[in-house]
């Protein structure tokens, strides 16, 4: 199965939130790619980012998450006579997890 693309996962995010927001989506975060890492400065082995969470995670015995397919944090931000208010769309495995609303 492909991964979505951003226009998919928006179009997704916009079918479950009320018409007058729609155009203002753009996603916050994607959970399936991985994050670009900085290169290390010249002249020294820095160990991957990947490497040491896993250090770390071993030695508290924590279990990270592993990645999910077409996953991703869409924000609806909104500005009301009230100050800023947030409507966020958590799309999981390709499909509306949840809708939060913060005020």
């Amino acid at each position: 199965m492909a991964n979505m693309t951003d226009s998919e996962i928006l179009a997704l995010a916009k079918s479950a939130v009320p018409e007058h927001i729609r155009p203002l989506g753009r996603i916050v975060q994607r959970h399936d790619v991985a994050m670009a890492v900085a290169p290390a400065p010249a002249g020294a082995e820095a160990p991957s980012k990947d490497t040491v969470i896993a250090n770390l995670a071993k030695r508290v015995g924590a279990k990270p998450k592993k990645k999910q397919p077409d996953s991703a944090d869409v924000e609806f931000p909104e500005h009301t006579a009230l100050g800023l208010r947030t409507t966020v769309v958590h799309i999981r495995n390709g499909k509306v997890a949840r809708v939060l609303k913060r005020g």
